[in-house]
């Protein structure tokens, strides 16, 4: 059973690269000092690919999806939210890849 803030990514692991100065102050306001508002269960799938990671190994880039589950006051929040996460992720993996973000689609989940 998944619960609330539940993250699963399909893609290999990537190193430590840091978002832009702006959406990296965002993230830590929204996963740090705000805490979670009580509000409905969201599923946020973000994709993204690996351009330099596909340069490198000489080949296309392809799209991979990270899907967040998210409790938020309403889906914007959410998508900030899921966002957040995945450069706390991306921030904390092994290799060196920029992730571009291509896409965040949103949606309500089952309880």
């Amino acid at each position: 059973m998944t619960t609330p803030n539940d993250a699963t990514d399909d893609a290999p692991s990537t190193r430590r690269v840091l978002p832009d100065t702006l959406e990296r102050e965002r993230a830590e306001r929204t996963s740090q000092s705000a805490p979670a508002p009580r509000g409905a269960l969201y599923e946020i799938v973000i994709s993204y690919k690996e351009p330099t990671f596909a340069e490198h190994a000489g080949q296309e880039a392809r799209t991979f999806r990270g899907t967040f589950r998210i409790e938020a006051a309403d889906e914007d929040d959410a998508r900030v939210r899921a966002v957040a996460e995945f450069r706390r992720i991306q921030a904390s993996s092994s290799v060196g890849w920029q992730r571009e973000i291509v896409d965040v689609a949103c949606r309500r989940a089952d309880p």
